[in-house]
């Protein structure tokens, strides 16, 4: 009778595969995201798109071209505090509400704020 456990090839492969759905499961319990997708002319390059959760960075994004995008890792209804911060950009702050699998997009022709 051929013993399969002491086989090296085997035991690796069996590891690994065991470790790789371990990792999956985890991951996806875990990777609940909404994104925010922004675009305006007016931005400059090098502004700083930044999202907080509970006064904690969530995400951030550099504008390139008036354009960011950020996923903000969320698991449920959340409240989030969204800004500009960059040359030409109020000190202002927007409350967004994000849930899983929404993605929000905002438009303008300034730096987004009324």
């Amino acid at each position: 009778m051929h013993n399969y456990f002491n086989h090296k090839p085997t035991n690796a492969l069996l590891l690994s595969l065991l470790f790789s759905l371990f990792t999956l499961s985890s991951h996806a319990q875990t990777s609940q995201t909404a994104t925010i997708t922004g675009y305006s002319p007016a931005l400059k390059d090098g502004t700083l798109a930044v999202s907080s959760i509970n006064s904690m960075l969530a995400a951030s994004d550099t504008v390139r071209g008036g354009r960011f995008t950020m996923t903000v890792p969320v698991e449920k209804l959340t409240e989030s505090r969204f800004s500009l911060r960059g040359e030409g950009c109020p000190n202002r702050i927007v409350t967004l509400y994000l849930m899983p699998g929404a993605t929000i997009r905002l438009t303008g022709d300034d730096c987004l704020f009324p």
